[in-house]
């Protein structure tokens, strides 16, 4: 017996479960199946927060809904039992709707139910849940689904396993079924692949289905199909090499009308049938069938079509989501790019429901979009073609590689996580390491503008699950993405600014900006207005003194020419030194360590002789790279920085490929124009800065941040998350003082920043 909100729960001697409520003496008959054996039934029943019931009932869980119906059975992930060999003594739920089932022998049993409403549809052989097609016959309390060598499955819309055909008249093996087609009247055509039979499905008074061979046969090219409901008494069914013509009222007709071609998928638009197979997209007369325009469209396997109004087709292909003007035969990206789309269906509020190898979206009318993984029950991440279906009261189906999901999409969880906020801001002198209020306001020196700042996530999920996107007013242009990582790094100049900043399962790039904190970075006093008074003064003061100074300007204008073409002179002559000295330096040892080896070759032992080899072998790559360096800066006599982003870019990919991320934040509106010999140091110095943090830091991320200031054009700081070390410590080797040497021959200064546990930071900075 339990009581529960104004009721009394109770089993009576037959074994039924009642109801009762207090407040008007009504009982109610729960449905729920138990055993006989009144010695060993055990039953708990408790209320969800979002309203549901859970019962629990010996050794299984049901969801009922207000009226006290069952819903489903809960079963994990893979629609396995909870409780094996059990009884379950109590059931309760946390504020999360997470269930706990306390067992008398089990111990306690934990389901996260992230989105409770999504079913699934499998039996225990996980590899046999692969779903080709689904139809659902709610009036029998049937799902139906067509699967890859597991014949025809059949479930209640509890997720019970209820029958499984695997035996068909006229195939030696278990057919695959790949289209089921409702024709009425409780009967349904099976559709299996390549040269197999037609199959007639009824049910028996039993309401148990029965399998009968039709005169129909498949044809060929016959792997995958696609039904198109024209309306109540016709549907277009794309079958391979045929399109077959079903009429179901008043008489029931097949027409078959050859096409010889492979149709992965149909839509039915302005009186004409459009089809979509590989790269093409063919419209054809509705009665004959014949193609009448036909287009090549570059976006690989179109899997899916669904009519989006009288003018626009939606296309699902192996490139993402497009949209097809009928009239103007254009086409445009909308959204899940680079994505395999599977299956297209609205439901009733006219949200947009996309299957994907990725999981399961949702774009409703304001383009917000819904994302469902596996962590919310879905079967697997990928999908199978055109395996969906929608019921007459609004459920959704999906099938997929390890069975089939459904629910009803206004019953599922949102999108957005419980609270979201900036958990971190810090710069190279102040640090606001804690959770900032929101609207707060973080003021900050004028110098520390490269502020590294971490959002905070908290809600049903870990919040590295959460993707997590940020947009700075007169900063950034729309929202930043930055994916599942909860920190980044901005540059900002001085002045005031807003940090919006938002959370949720999937990127949102119309998100509404609500969340925010501002960010103050002062203006020094030479940029105050008392100092603009000063400096008109003195601008005033330097008009007389430059006016004096006329005479020496043309002669200034001439030796500046001189010392450019001098310049210009000392760059070759150095490029031409570094290929003597480093280059050469580099083939000479080569050179030797080759003729040695032809001498020794019968002296030393092979191991030893293919060590050596090896090691001739890497200081040549090395040097093949540092030749390619050298050239690629001595081809011109300036380099842009956005070159020089590049080849940063090739190095740290060609070296270290993904084993941490190389992020280069490139904040200059215009590139600076550099000198060849400033380029290659620069490259030289970054290059010893990665190699440095690789072998001694430990690090997971660098970040490359190239801006400039009023101070100087040109700043090129570059950022490491590793163990950091003492700069004190005279042991840290020649490679700092290397760096420095570099920049102070290019006229640029070095400076290095680093605590044990903190990092390292090294800005270079181009003097005026």
């Amino acid at each position: 017996m339990g009581v529960d909100f104004g009721r009394i729960f109770y089993r009576s001697i037959n074994d039924s479960i009642y109801a009762l409520d207090l407040q008007n003496r009504n009982i109610q008959s729960i449905g729920i199946p138990i055993t006989n054996n009144n010695l060993l039934n055990t039953f708990d029943i408790c209320k969800r927060k979002d309203g549901p019931y859970v019962c629990g009932v010996n050794e299984k869980v049901y969801q009922l809904n207000s009226n006290f119906r069952v819903i489903n059975e809960i079963r994990s992930i893979h629609g396995k039992v909870l409780v094996k060999s059990d009884l379950i003594k109590q059931v309760a739920v946390d504020r999360y709707n997470n269930i706990y089932i306390g067992t008398l022998k089990e111990g306690l049993i934990k389901v996260i139910t992230s989105n409770s409403a999504i079913k699934f549809y499998a039996n225990d052989q996980v590899t046999s849940n692969f779903s080709k097609c689904v139809a659902v016959d709610k009036k029998r309390n049937r799902i139906l689904v067509g699967t890859w060598g597991n014949g025809l499955q059949i479930y209640d819309t509890t997720t019970t396993l209820v029958q499984k055909i695997t035996d068909f008249e006229g195939s030696q093996s278990t057919p695959v079924i790949i289209q089921i087609v409702d024709i009425k009247n409780d009967q349904y055509l099976l559709y299996s692949q390549e040269g197999n039979p037609v199959y007639l499905l009824t049910f028996n008074d039993k309401n148990e289905a029965v399998v009968k061979l039709t005169n129909f046969k498949t044809q060929k090219y016959n792997f995958n199909s696609h039904e198109l409901i024209i309306n109540n008494q016709e549907s277009i069914v794309s079958l391979g090499g045929n399109l077959l013509k079903i009429k179901k009222n008043p008489k029931f007709e097949v027409t078959t009308i050859p096409i010889n071609k492979l149709v992965f998928c149909t839509a039915y638009i302005n009186g004409k049938l459009v089809e979509g197979s590989d790269n093409k997209i063919s419209i054809n007369d509705y009665q004959t069938g014949k193609t009448l325009e036909s287009y090549e469209l570059p976006l690989g396997l179109i899997r899916t079509l669904l009519k989006k109004s009288d003018e626009l087709l939606l296309l699902g292909t192996d490139k993402g989501l497009y949209e097809f003007d009928i009239n103007s035969k254009k086409y445009r990206k909308v959204h899940l790019e680079d994505m395999v789309i599977y299956g297209l269906i609205y439901d009733d509020q006219k949200t947009l429901w996309v299957s994907t190898n990725n999981g399961l979206y949702a774009i409703d009318q304001n383009n917000t979009i819904k994302w469902l993984s596996k962590v919310d029950g879905l079967q697997d991440l990928d999908f199978n073609t055109n395996c969906i279906a929608k019921a007459e009261d609004g459920e959704l189906f999906f099938g997929g590689l390890n069975g089939t999901n459904s629910f009803m999409p206004q019953s599922l969880n949102n999108n957005t996580a419980n609270e979201v906020f900036i958990d971190m801001v810090c710069g190279k002198e102040n640090c606001y390491d804690r959770k900032i209020n929101e609207g707060e306001v973080l003021n900050f020196p004028s110098d520390d503008r490269s502020l590294k700042m971490k959002i905070g996530v908290t809600g049903f999920y870990l919040p590295s699950y959460y993707n997590k996107q940020f947009l700075i007013e007169n900063i950034t242009s729309s929202w930043v993405d930055l994916g599942k990582s909860l920190e980044f790094v901005q540059y900002l100049p001085r002045g005031k600014y807003k940090l919006y900043y938002h959370a949720s399962k999937v990127f949102e790039p119309k998100a509404k900006p609500s969340h925010y904190i501002t960010i103050i970075i002062k203006t020094p006093f030479y940029l105050t207005s008392w100092a603009f008074w000063a400096e008109g003064i003195l601008l005033s003061i330097g008009v007389i003194i430059l006016f004096n100074q006329y005479k020496n300007f043309q002669f200034e204008k001439s030796r500046s020419a001189w010392l450019a073409k001098e310049a210009l002179l000392k760059e070759r002559n150095r490029m031409a030194k570094e290929l003597h000295d480093f280059i050469g330096a580099h083939l000479s040892i080569i050179s030797r360590n080759i003729f040695w080896l032809l001498e020794n070759k019968n002296k030393l032992p092979v191991k030893s002789f293919d060590q050596k080899l090896d090691q001739i072998g890497a200081l040549a790559t090395q040097t093949n790279a540092d030749l390619r360096d050298t050239i690629w800066a001595s081809k011109k006599e300036s380099l842009t920085s956005d070159e020089l982003i590049d080849r940063i870019k090739t190095y740290s990919f060609a070296i270290f490929k993904d084993n941490f991320v190389v992020r280069i934040n490139n904040l200059l509106v215009q590139p600076e124009i550099l000198s060849a010999n400033e380029a290659l140091s620069l490259l030289r110095i970054t290059q010893e800065a990665i190699i440095n943090a690789v072998k001694y830091a430990r690090i997971e991320e660098i970040v490359i941040t190239i801006s400039k200031n009023e101070i100087s054009d040109f700043l090129l700081e570059i950022t490491d998350n590793g163990i950091g070390f003492d700069l004190n410590n005279s042991n840290n080797g020649n490679g700092l003082t290397n760096m420095k040497e570099r920049a102070q021959e290019i006229n640029f200064t070095c400076s290095i920043r680093s605590e044990q546990g903190k990092g390292c930071t090294i800005l270079l900075v181009k003097n005026g």
